[in-house]
């Protein structure tokens, strides 16, 4: 049997490399988000969730998730309705009238999300998951109150990267 290398720290799911700072990751942050098309210019994020987990055991510590008011001046995009929202009716459905149904503003929603990620941020190494980060770490940043981003909150993270793609 192979020895487990000296800078990895396996867990139940995945192996750990400490970054730079030589502390090992004690939590994951998993992302998500729905958007009504791929630009940040005219498109619109419908909906967002993070999962905080404790690295050491694999157990949700926390869940916060949202949708988002529909936005003025912003629209869906016609390649994303016809190739993943009308392939999923119900989800579409489902999140059209969540959307209707908020009585939040985008602003205020940011607000706890942040509020929320402050809360479970401070303290912790953490590292991002997300199906695809290059999508929806910029979707998080732009809603976040400026000049906040993902990274002020957590300070140096690393972004783990889409390798099924």
């Amino acid at each position: 049997m192979e020895s487990q290398p000296a800078n990895v720290q396996y867990y139940p799911f995945y192996p750990v490399v400490p970054p730079a700072s030589g502390k090992l990751i004690d939590h994951i942050l998993a992302v998500d988000v729905e958007t009504s098309g791929p630009f940040l210019a005219h498109s619109f994020m419908t909906s967002f969730a993070f999962v905080l987990v404790d690295a050491s055991n694999g157990k949700i510590v926390d869940t916060f998730d949202a949708y988002m008011p529909v936005q003025p001046g912003r629209y869906w995009d016609s390649a994303c309705l016809a190739t993943f929202w009308r392939n999923r009716p119900d989800i579409y459905n489902t999140t059209v009238m969540k959307m209707h149904e908020q009585t939040m503003t985008c602003e205020e929603i940011a607000h706890n999300a942040l509020s929320w990620l402050w809360k479970h941020g401070q303290d912790k190494n953490i590292t991002i998951f997300s199906d695809n980060p290059s999508f929806d770490i910029p979707w998080i940043d732009m809603y976040l109150p400026v000049p906040c981003t993902l990274q002020t909150v957590f300070g140096v993270y690393r972004r783990i990267i889409d390798t099924t793609s």
